[in-house]
């Protein structure tokens, strides 16, 4: 099934469902944009709840809230396929809990090749949240800011972050997007990997306390190499550079 053009707007304080799109089919949803405002308390609620087969093309999702509880914007457990299109989380006030962009514990394959993901909130927030699956971030801005941030935490499974272009300077890996950032005022961490594959072919992670503390199972090897360095904000980042050769 695919919908296109749709436009929700809502606020559901005293509404008893736990989604606004419940997926266990095929479902494609094009040039639409989701808003939910100020969800239920006594549930944990996503935005979007994925069991099957799920693309988005050029769609926006978006939860503000100022209620005292987690919320994710995806739940993803299928399949996802996410093409363009601007995820936010935001909450108003100071709660402790924690927050997602996407939880991802599918043993399919995820990928996304969005605009942007900003999440903001005071309690443990992640970007995406990869428990045991398989995540690929082609492109985006991915921006977390809370308490304790990670703006890609995997528990295990593998994480790939562009393409693998092959060797040589022609390969020319970005070192501009995916950009991942994650700034915390208890710590911030670009990317975490607790256990599992990471794969490191384009991009730019960025922490406030630390961009990426294990290092990569494979980058654009030979000829590449990882470099850390500080930015204006004195942030850590790190990225590639070629290797020159001799």
């Amino acid at each position: 099934m695919t919908l296109e053009k749709i436009t929700s707007e809502y606020e559901s304080a005293d509404r008893e469902a736990t989604e606004t799109i419940y997926n266990s089919s095929d479902l494609t949803i094009k040039d639409s944009s989701f808003i939910t405002y100020n969800p239920l308390t006594r549930i944990k609620y996503s935005l979007i709840t994925n069991l099957s087969n799920l693309t988005l093309e050029n769609t926006d999702l978006e939860i503000s809230t100022n209620k005292t509880m987690g919320f994710s914007i995806i739940n993803n457990t299928g399949t996802l396929i996410y093409n363009k299109g601007n995820i936010k989380l935001s909450s108003a006030i100071s709660t402790g809990f924690t927050y997602y962009g996407l939880f991802n514990s599918s043993s399919a394959e995820s990928t996304l090749d969005i605009d942007s993901m900003d999440i903001d909130a005071d309690g443990n927030v992640y970007g995406v949240y990869n428990d045991n699956s398989n995540v690929t971030i082609l492109n985006g801005t991915i921006t977390v800011k809370g308490n304790n941030s990670y703006g890609v935490y995997q528990t295990d499974g593998e994480m790939i972050f562009g393409h693998l272009e092959g060797t040589g300077i022609n390969a020319n890996p970005s070192t501009t997007s995916p950009l991942v950032q994650a700034i915390g005022t208890t710590q911030g961490i670009g990317v975490k990997k607790a256990d599992g594959l990471f794969r490191f072919f384009d991009g730019k992670f960025v922490g406030s306390t630390n961009a990426k503390p294990e290092a990569p199972t494979q980058i654009e090897e030979p000829d590449y190499e990882v470099v850390f360095g500080t930015d204006d904000d004195g942030y850590n980042y790190c990225t590639l550079r070629y290797l020159e050769q001799h």
